[in-house]
C-alpha cells in the first residue's frame, strides 16, 4: 500500500513529543510508511491555524520529518483551517505560508482536512464541493512537487442527506484527480470496509482513496477501549483497490502500541494472537476473560462473565493491577465493574447511585 500507518487525528487527546517520536519509530520500524499528522488538540492545526508555530515546534517537526525519512517513512503533516476559512486571498495567503513551513523542513506531502465543519457553504451562491475542489487545485499550482491528500467535509456515506448530496460531486468535477481523498467508509466508525461498503467512494475518486480507520478510536466513548482483532476489513480488496488504510486509534500510547501490532499483522495478511499479545504488554491473564468488552465497538451483545463478582473486579484490577496501562485503562475497567455491578444486582440501584454516574435523562 502507498500509505499504510497511524493517523494522530482524534479529540482529547495530544501527544508531546517525546511520546510522539516514540510512536512514530514504532510505526516505521513494524513497516508501516506514515505517520499522519491531525491532531484536533494541537490549536496552530485547527483553531488558530493561522498563527505561527514556536520556534521549539519548528525543531521538534524538522527532528521528526528528517527521522521518518531516515527510516523509509513519511510524517505528513496537516492543517484543518474549515472552522474560520473565509476563502479569499488574504486566508489563502496565511495557508500558503503554514504550507512553506513545512516544506522548508523537508516535508514531502502535506494535507488539508476539512472534516466535522458546517457543510453550508459560507459563500452565498458558491458550492462547498467546488470551493473545496477549487482550494485544492489552488494549492496544487503553487506546490506542484508536494504531494497532498484532501479530507472532505463529507467523508463517509452516511453524512450525505438531502443537502449535501452533490458536494462529493462537485469536489470530484474540480479536484485535480492526482490528491489523495481521506475516507472513512459507510460510517465515521465504519463496522466493515470492503468493495460494497466503498463502492460509492470508488466511483467517485477510485483508486486515491486513503482509508482514515476510526475502529480503534474511542474519543467517543472515552469509557472504553478497544484491543481486538482488526475485523471486517478486506485486506486483499483494499491492497489491490485503494492507495492505503491509517488507523486513527486512542492517543494513549501503550495502548496504541499494541494496536499498531495489531494493525501491523493484518498489513502482512495474517490473524494476530489477541491473548498472547495482551499477556506481552501486562494484561492480568484473568482479565482476559472480559476480552469481548475491549474488542469491538460492534460486539455489543457480550455477556459480562461470571469470573468475579463486582466487588473482586474492582479489587483485582482497578486497585490491585498496578501499571502504566492500567492507568490507561482505568476508565474501561471502571465502566466493566459498574455492568458486573449492574447485572449482579440483586434490587434495584438508587436514584442517587446512577446520578452519579450517568445523565439523569438517560435512565429515567
Amino acid at each position: 500500500m502507498k500509505f499504510s500507518g497511524y493517523t494522530e487525528g482524534y479529540y482529547g487527546r495530544i501527544f508531546d513529543w517525546e511520546t510522539r517520536k516514540k510512536i512514530a519509530k514504532i510505526v516505521f520500524d513494524k513497516g508501516m510508511n506514515t505517520y499522519f499528522y491531525a491532531p484536533k488538540e494541537d490549536k496552530f492545526h485547527r483553531i488558530c491555524w493561522k498563527e505561527e508555530y514556536l520556534t521549539a515546534e519548528k525543531e521538534n517537526f524538522a527532528e521528526i520529518i528528517k527521522l521518518a525519512q531516515k527510516m523509509n517513512g513519511e510524517f505528513i503533516p496537516a492543517i484543518a483551517p474549515g472552522l474560520s476559512y473565509n476563502y479569499n486571498e488574504t486566508d489563502y495567503q496565511f495557508l500558503h505560508k503554514k504550507i512553506n513551513f513545512f516544506t522548508d523542513l523537508g516535508a514531502k506531502s502535506f494535507a488539508l482536512t476539512m472534516d466535522d465543519i458546517s457543510t453550508k457553504s459560507p459563500i452565498s451562491g458558491q458550492k462547498l464541493g467546488v470551493l473545496h475542489g477549487e482550494l485544492m487545485q489552488k494549492i496544487k499550482n503553487d506546490f506542484p512537487l508536494l504531494q497532498l491528500l484532501f479530507c472532505p467535509t463529507i467523508y463517509a456515506d452516511n453524512l450525505v442527506d438531502e443537502f449535501t448530496l452533490t458536494y462529493l460531486e462537485d469536489l470530484q468535477k474540480t479536484i485535480p484527480a492526482d490528491i489523495f481523498i481521506l475516507w472513512t467508509g459507510e460510517s465515521t466508525i465504519s463496522k466493515r470496509i470492503d468493495e460494497t461498503s466503498l463502492s460509492q467512494a470508488l466511483k467517485l475518486f477510485g483508486k486515491k482513496l486513503v482509508i482514515w480507520d476510526n475502529f480503534y478510536c474511542n474519543d467517543y466513548c472515552p469509557n472504553r477501549i478497544f484491543v481486538g482483532n482488526y475485523e471486517n476489513r478486506d485486506y486483499n480488496f483494499l491492497e489491490k483497490n485503494c492507495a492505503g488504510v491509517l488507523i486513527n486509534p486512542t492517543g494513549l500510547p501503550i495502548t496504541d502500541e499494541i494496536i499498531l501490532n495489531i494493525f501491523s499483522a493484518w498489513l502482512k495478511n495474517k490473524n494476530c494472537d489477541i491473548k498472547n499479545l495482551l499477556i506481552d504488554f501486562g494484561v492480568p491473564k484473568n482479565l482476559l476473560d472480559y476480552l469481548s468488552t475491549i474488542s469491538s465497538p460492534y460486539l455489543q451483545n457480550y455477556e459480562i462473565p461470571k469470573t468475579y463478582s463486582a466487588g473482586d473486579f474492582f479489587t483485582e484490577f482497578v486497585a490491585k493491577w498496578q501499571s502504566p496501562l492500567k492507568m490507561e485503562w482505568y476508565n474501561a475497567l471502571h465502566a466493566i465493574f459498574t455492568e458486573i455491578r449492574i447485572s449482579q444486582a440483586t434490587k434495584p440501584f438508587s436514584e442517587e447511585w446512577f446520578g452519579m454516574r450517568y445523565l439523569k435523562s438517560l435512565w429515567k
